[in-house]
């Protein structure tokens, strides 16, 4: 799903995981365990503490970035902009449903671009490639958790 909002777009995708939620949620919480699940449009992971920084690809975006972990009420695992890139929020939702089963929900929050060429044109096509970075990237936890 994809809401825009004056300043910004937010992404969400999520899927349901055969795995311990106890697991999923150390999983998350260790950004040295991102390139183990992290699909190809992202690349120079460097985690740092409770942070990391990365170069994320997109037809009409590619910029780097660097996040830290963040308390959130919403979220237990929240990663937010310590600079200034689009990239603004990187959230986890855990809804565990058994001792071996969990919801995960991947929820990406951008800026909205300057210019008049980019204003028209991105938001048309960036939900559409943030959204498939988000099911990749959901689909590649999937499968370190379950195997």
């Amino acid at each position: 799903m994809t809401k825009t909002k004056f300043d910004h777009i937010t992404v969400q995708n999520d899927i349901h995981i055969h795995a311990s939620p106890k697991s999923a949620l150390a999983t998350l919480s260790s950004p040295r365990e991102y390139p183990l699940f992290l699909p190809s449009q992202i690349s120079d992971f460097f985690p740092s503490g409770d942070g990391f920084s990365c170069k994320l690809s997109l037809p009409l975006l590619t910029e780097t970035f660097s996040l830290t972990r963040t308390a959130s009420d919403n979220f237990p695992v929240q990663y937010t902009a310590t600079d200034q890139s689009r990239l603004r929020t990187l959230s986890w939702e855990l809804t565990p449903e058994s001792e071996r089963e969990i919801h995960v929900r991947l929820v990406i929050t951008i800026k909205k671009p300057r210019g008049i060429l980019k204003t028209i044109l991105e938001p048309l096509v960036l939900p559409v490639h943030l959204t498939q970075m988000a099911r990749d990237t959901l689909w590649g936890l999937k499968q370190l958790l379950e195997n």
